[in-house]
């Protein structure tokens, strides 16, 4: 009888299925001890505590360093930095509100390259509980390409979409908020909707907005009565990306505003003037600030020229460094 048959009628020997001797050798198998998580460092340098408690608006990603090339944001007046990079840019514009009203809170987030996502959620906890905003409006992307939706559409006729959140699980999602109607007819916007999953910085701070108001009395949170906080997602023809392991050194701002971002040189979202402007106008429609100037001037920083609709990823074509077979 074989001693190593898994089908015998008794057990092997020792000596048959194992040695003394591997209990001296490394176990190939064993998990490493996990390092406790370091804390980040996140500060807010430029703004003092006069700014508080005004409305905000956070435009993320590829579609806020396109927005904010036009918005006539004025000079930036402080950022946001996480273990000493920067990674928000922040402006109060006076453009952007009547004379009677303080001007909104802008913050530029992740315009050079995104966050890790072990330090988005504490990134935008940290910034909404510093800035304690009255209201929210946020823009940033959603792939075009990969969204799952029944309505069949081409890629350049993709809608802008939308979320808001609610102050509790009672509230009906789909009931209208006086003052909506506006920007929802302008943009055409639709909801973005399951199975799809917005996996940014824009979805850390919806979370930590419905986690405040849920937790928090209605004065110490953002208000969800006249315009709950809600998020603009452009179209983009670019397929999404898990985010970076490490939080990579950013580019400066006079960079940023050049054009020379490198996290979209090669592959740049694009939008109509037109659409810009729109949102521009809902933006702050959402945070409550009537009667301001919201034109969106193309290249307004650069002196640019009209912009094309959004481009597909550039591919290798013949003569650029490939061989033609």
């Amino acid at each position: 009888m074989d001693p190593t048959d898994p089908l015998a009628d008794t057990a092997a020997p020792r000596y048959a299925i194992e040695s003394d001797e591997e209990e001296d050798e490394p176990n190939p198998l064993r998990t490493s001890v996990a390092a406790p998580a370091k804390t980040p460092e996140i500060k807010i340098i430029g703004l003092d505590e006069s700014t508080h408690g005004r409305p905000l608006i956070i435009a993320s990603g590829r579609a806020g360093a396109f927005w904010a090339r036009g918005a006539n944001l004025g000079e930036q007046q402080g950022g946001v930095y996480v273990d000493k990079i920067q990674v928000g840019l922040l402006f109060t514009p006076s453009s952007l509100s009547p004379p009677s009203s303080p001007a909104p809170i802008t913050l530029i987030s992740s315009p050079f390259s995104p966050l890790p996502l072990s330090l988005q959620h504490p990134y935008a906890s940290f910034v909404l509980s510093t800035l304690r905003p009255s209201r929210v409006a946020l823009l940033d992307t959603y792939s075009a390409p990969a969204y799952a939706s029944e309505a069949s559409s081409h890629l350049h006729d993709a809608p802008v979409r939308f979320i808001s959140i609610w102050a509790g699980a009672d509230e009906d999602p789909d009931r209208e908020v006086e003052g909506t109607e506006g920007w929802k007819k302008r943009l055409d916007v639709h909801p973005f909707a399951p199975p799809n999953l917005l996996q940014s910085t824009t979805a850390a701070f919806l979370l930590a907005l419905q986690v405040s108001s849920l937790s928090s009395s209605p004065s110490s949170s953002p208000s969800t009565t006249n315009s709950p906080p809600t998020a603009l997602l452009l179209p983009s023809l670019q397929y999404p990306t898990p985010p970076p392991k490490a939080l990579l050194p950013s580019s400066s701002s006079s960079s940023f505003f050049s054009g020379s971002s490198p996290e979209y040189e090669d592959h740049e979202d694009t939008w109509p003037a037109q659409l810009m402007s729109s949102i521009s106008r809902s933006l702050l429609e959402l945070v409550g600030v009537a009667g301001a100037n919201a034109e969106w001037k193309v290249g307004a920083r650069r002196g640019e020229g009209e912009r094309a609709p959004p481009v597909a990823v550039r591919r290798s074509e013949v003569g650029e460094g490939g061989m033609y077979l």
